[in-house]
């Protein structure tokens, strides 16, 4: 019966894509939706991690992967000053957020390219007062015109298992940069087979890639606290806080 399920789960998961590459349906090669489907928000957790954020005086968020930009606009609610991405072009565009931007979080110009489009909001804005200034949206190194754009947190949940081993070496890179103080993510884990993923990870992997491949230890007790107290069954084995070493 494993054996079934998996070959069904593989078969799903090329189908999508397939569908992504000649119809724009289902899911793109890098790994993001092309469709408004299979998007989740788990409230108790985001008050987990609002709590976890105020606690760590965490002032700004990038969510990586946001869909509907639940997260987004719940940091946003509680003070915690929130931007997020997605590849999903026609979501996003519906929403008309101007706190969401359209970016495949798997491109070799992501952060350059983030940095073009928060730059067009900040034109837009300074019409209305330059209100992300006033508001600290985003944090730059001294002068604007050294172009660094940074967040104190990653928040990215729900996007690593459906990028492509070819692909995961440049997310993280990009995770990794846009973030000053830590992140929180979430990665299905082997044999979870949920809908069009191809890229699960155990829990050995991620930690082996954060805290050896890049500088971070892990917040062991917080990221227990958000498995064991969400709902989303989904992410009770497979969410982990890391913190960037100084």
């Amino acid at each position: 019966m494993y054996y079934v399920k998996k070959y069904e789960h593989r078969i799903l998961s090329e189908t999508l894509r397939f569908l992504g590459f000649t119809i724009k349906w289902g899911i793109h090669e890098n790994g993001y939706w092309l469709s408004n489907l299979n998007y989740s928000f788990d409230y108790i957790l985001s008050n987990l991690i609002i709590r976890y954020f105020k606690e760590k005086k965490v002032k700004t968020v990038l969510d990586m992967g946001c869909g509907y930009g639940y997260y987004v606009n719940e940091l946003n609610f509680h003070k915690i000053r929130a931007v997020g991405v997605d590849g999903n072009v026609k979501l996003v565009d519906s929403l008309k957020n101007e706190n969401l931007y359209t970016l495949d979080v798997t491109s070799d110009q992501f952060v350059p390219d983030l940095l073009r489009q928060v730059n067009g909001s900040r034109k837009k804005e300074r019409e209305k007062g330059d209100h992300l200034v006033k508001n600290r949206a985003i944090k730059r190194d001294g002068d604007l015109t050294k172009n660094i754009l940074t967040f104190d947190y990653a928040l990215c949940l729900n996007v690593g298992e459906y990028i492509p081993k070819k692909k995961e070496e440049i997310f993280f890179r990009n995770l990794d940069k846009m973030n000053s103080k830590g992140v929180i993510i979430s990665w299905d884990l082997p044999n979870s087979f949920n809908i069009g993923t191809i890229n699960e990870k155990n829990g050995e992997e991620l930690l082996d890639v954060f805290l050896n491949n890049y500088s971070y230890s892990y917040d062991e007790k917080n990221s227990k606290l958000l498995r064991d107290n969400c709902s989303n069954s989904s992410l009770k084995n497979c969410i982990y806080i890391f913190e960037k070493k100084k």
